[in-house]
């Protein structure tokens, strides 16, 4: 976590450095970021990111943690889900995918740290958030097969895991195959985002819950 003498900073200058970090770790793995490049860019000395924050990892881990996530929570503040498991995940994908596109940068972000790694502490973090991501699609599953939405003669733990790979990962790939492009293309330019309207994205993904729906729906 960031120490106070990161909070203690003018808000035009704490601003900076977040929006340097995130350039950095979005556009380099995190073995390969640097936090050279961002104190050099943020015309800072070395010395002065290390009275914000313990290292790079600190940095990284409350990016992705506290910066990132209340942002993508904003997104899903303002769809809050309905009642039944298939309106839920339209409310969350359809909200997680804007957020992607109006923030390809913190899409970047997030998704990196899924991403396999050779480094044991990125690999650490990588778990705590998966643990989290599928734990509460776990309970989302288990209060569905409850109100007979989905079958109760799968698996919980098999549906959670099956869908957050295709309405995460699966949804991602299929939009930037549509506007033509990967995530660095996108970061290279988000005016590529408004090739595809509203109602494209929303039809693009009741497609693809469609094709959910099929497997684990309940008769």
């Amino acid at each position: 976590m960031p120490k106070a003498t990161f909070f203690n900073l003018p808000d035009d200058k704490r601003a900076r450095i977040v929006e340097l970090a995130i350039d950095e770790f979005a556009a380099h793995p995190f073995r390969q970021a640097s936090l050279s490049r961002i104190v050099a860019r943020a015309g800072i000395a070395k010395g002065s990111m290390y009275q914000y924050f313990e290292n790079k990892l600190d940095l990284f881990r409350w990016l992705i943690f506290d910066h990132v996530g209340q942002k993508k929570l904003a997104y899903l503040a303002d769809a809050e889900p309905p009642e039944g498991l298939f309106d839920q995940l339209e409310s969350m994908v359809v909200a997680g995918t804007r957020f992607l596109l109006d923030n390809p940068a913190l899409g970047r972000l997030a998704q990196s740290i899924v991403e396999p790694s050779s480094d044991p502490q990125l690999r650490a973090l990588s778990r705590d958030i998966l643990a989290q991501g599928h734990a509460y699609m776990r309970a989302r599953v288990e209060a569905a097969q409850a109100r007979g939405e989905v079958r109760d003669d799968l698996d919980a733990e098999l549906i959670a895991h099956v869908l957050r790979v295709v309405i995460g990962q699966g949804v991602i790939d299929v939009l930037l195959a549509r506007l033509g492009v990967d995530l660095f293309g996108l970061l290279e330019d988000p005016q590529i985002a408004r090739r595809i309207s509203e109602a494209q994205l929303r039809a693009l993904i009741r497609d693809v819950l469609a094709f959910v729906r099929g497997g684990i729906a309940a008769a």
